[in-house]
């Protein structure tokens, strides 16, 4: 009995290193908006209960999240899909 194992050719090319390199960034941004956009405004008053790659979900505090997000948040946030009488709504 005879065996032959042939050895598998395996290239990493650039695409894994941009893609790190991608997913790195937008941890700073994510980081960025967490810490210096939504604590800022609110401190104890926000909890973050999850996040995902490009995601984070909330629990607030306060009276009124679209004023604050009107006179506050508007820059940060995408409200192009709101209704297009809604007071928050933006197209950019």
């Amino acid at each position: 009995m005879s065996l032959h194992f042939q050895k598998e050719k395996i290239e990493f090319d650039e695409p894994i290193y941009v893609g790190f390199s991608i997913l790195d960034v937008s941890k700073t941004y994510i980081y960025n908006f967490h810490y210096n956009i939504m604590k800022n405004k609110y401190g104890k008053k926000i909890s973050l209960l999850f996040t995902d790659t490009d995601s984070l979900i909330y629990r607030i505090k306060t009276n009124n999240f679209f004023n604050d997000l009107k006179f506050d948040l508007l820059d940060h946030f995408d409200t192009s899909n709101f209704p297009i009488n809604h007071y928050c709504f933006r197209f950019f």
